[in-house]
């Protein structure tokens, strides 16, 4: 009696020659890209123009006004900054400066230097982690960078772009300095200008300086001797820092709210931030696709790496950058906010995409169903706000128009300076006769803990403000009666706060869909017994 034949389970059977079809069709496509990384930068340039055009055209705000008007300020004003408020160095507004009078005035080119800076930091990325993993891979890692939070620093007219691109500057010099690569003289002085470029682009981007001594420490014990010329070109900018002191002295003297301020807490908010629900869920959904086509690669043998302990003390020097900025901001009680770590949430997207590829390999068909999960996704969200902006238009009242019509009898006063500054750049000039801000050192130290937006009142020596900036007691002795647009529980607006506190009668009148930050409108009566004496 013949054996019986052994046939596998359907299901299982399907599995394998679905990984086998994969593995056959689209495996030698996955190592033709391998091997092409101009290509592949070019593909991302073109997703990269698609992903910032809606953003880099809107209005500019009020950080991004900062800079632009610092820019247009007479040279010898200009370098200086004598701005109290603004504490931007001065690489930022010169670049802007170029822009605007090469592209002309506009959004777009004020946010130039930015967008093109953040996306010379991905390519540099792309070429760092494709010496370690492979292009695709390395495409995967930028691709996920680019879903998280801090990707709204591509399209802003600030610093963090040019943090991050004189950051990867150094970090791809840096790789080839260290392994001795032809032309290391260049790459020696690439170390030097892009250290330099960190200390001119923002106060704590020389910080980031410190996970390349870390590394080249655990290079130190590898070699029999240490690479002197590479730490003397790591220290060489490090003089530069002294620009630092009169911003310094600005800074001591500005008060910032409690719920702003560095702390222990916002540190692994940062790491929450960095990863929060919408960037796992993307990436999660890549890895198990990378993980379902890995089964194609099985019997493939692994493919070589030349990841190096040193890359790890490089790592893990940013993964620890939010640790040493808040424990250093909080002897001053200064603010922290996510962007300061911008390098170290690249650094997040490199680990995670090396332990995928570890895990898988470092085939390229994984790499390429992860890159390709997250450019889906990221098209996905992006086209989705255009399609129901298209589909919904008819329907959708346009409110932004309409709120300068409410009540044009009283005066319209902005709780807060972002908003304020915002819309003195925007709106048209017989509306901004009524608006104001209000000042007033003692109620801001009182009710918000904030004082960084009472030197406005000077602002008007170097900034084209065309609305008024005025006095609270003064104002509410003029008028008993007035709009206020505001949020009643922002950390830095004590306006509203000081109103209710003192009995004045406010009457919600609705919230608008404006492109400010406050868009909540409020009728505000003051009694006769809040009059002065």
């Amino acid at each position: 009696m013949p054996a019986p034949e052994y046939r596998l389970p359907a299901a299982r059977f399907s599995f394998v020659r679905t990984a086998e079809l994969i593995r056959d069709r689209a495996e030698p496509w996955a190592c033709s890209l391998d091997r092409r990384p101009a290509l592949v930068i070019a593909f991302l340039g073109v997703v990269y123009a698609v992903l910032i055009q809606a953003r880099a055209w809107r209005p500019l705000w009020f950080d991004e006004l900062f800079t632009y008007y610092v820019a247009n300020l007479p040279g010898p004003l200009r370098l200086l900054n004598p701005v109290p408020v603004d504490v931007n160095l001065p690489l930022i507004t010169a670049l802007t400066r170029l822009s605007l009078r090469l592209f002309g005035d506009s959004p777009f080119a004020a946010r130039l230097p930015s967008m093109a800076a953040f996306f010379f930091a991905s390519a540099a990325i792309l070429i760092f982690l494709s010496r370690r993993a492979g292009v695709l891979w390395a495409a995967a890692c930028v691709l996920l960078f680019w879903h998280t939070p801090l990707f709204n620093y591509a399209t802003e007219d600030r610093p963090y772009a040019l943090v991050l691109a004189f950051f990867s500057l150094t970090l791809v010099s840096w790789d080839c300095a260290a392994q001795f690569r032809p032309r290391r003289k260049l790459a020696l002085l690439g170390i030097v200008c892009g250290n330099a470029g960190l200390i001119f682009s923002h106060g704590l981007a020389p910080l980031s300086i410190l996970p390349f001594y870390l590394a080249e420490l655990v290079r130190w014990r590898r070699r029999p001797k240490a690479d002197w010329p590479l730490w003397v070109c790591l220290s060489l900018p490090l003089p530069l820092m002294a620009l630092y002191i009169p911003l310094r002295a600005r800074l001591a003297v500005i008060l910032i709210p409690p719920s702003f301020q560095a702390s222990l807490k916002k540190i692994a908010w940062f790491y929450v931030y960095a990863v929060h629900q919408p960037i796992a869920a993307a990436f999660l959904a890549g890895v198990l696709v990378a993980l379902f086509v890995s089964a194609a690669s099985r019997g493939i043998p692994r493919r070589p790496t030349a990841f190096r302990m040193e890359d790890t003390g490089l790592l893990a020097g940013l993964l620890a950058l939010p640790l040493l900025i808040n424990l250093l901001l909080m002897r001053t009680h200064s603010g922290f906010w996510d962007r300061y770590c911008i390098t170290t949430a690249a650094a997040m997207c490199i680990a995670a995409v090396l332990c995928v590829a570890w895990r898988t390999g470092f085939h390229g068909l994984p790499a390429a169903a992860l890159a390709a999960t997250l450019l889906g996704i990221m098209v996905g969200q992006t086209a989705w706000p255009l399609f129901r902006a298209h589909r919904f238009s008819a329907a959708a009242p346009d409110a932004s128009g309409k709120i300068e019509w409410i009540r044009p009898d009283l005066p319209f006063v902005d709780a807060g300076a972002l908003t304020f500054l915002s819309m003195d750049h925007n709106e048209n000039a017989g509306f901004l006769s009524r608006v104001y801000y209000l000042t007033d050192h003692d109620s801001a130290v009182r009710y918000a803990h904030a004082t960084l937006f009472e030197t406005l009142a000077g602002l008007d020596k170097y900034f084209p403000i065309r609305a008024h900036v005025a006095s609270y007691r003064d104002f509410v002795d003029r008028h008993r009666r007035f709009l206020v647009l505001g949020t009643i529980d922002y950390p830095e607006d004590w306006l509203l706060r000081k109103l209710l506190a003192e009995g004045a009668e406010l009457r919600y009148l609705g919230t608008f869909e404006l492109p400010y930050d406050d868009t909540t409108l409020y009728e505000v009566t003051i009694p006769d017994a809040m009059a002065r004496p």
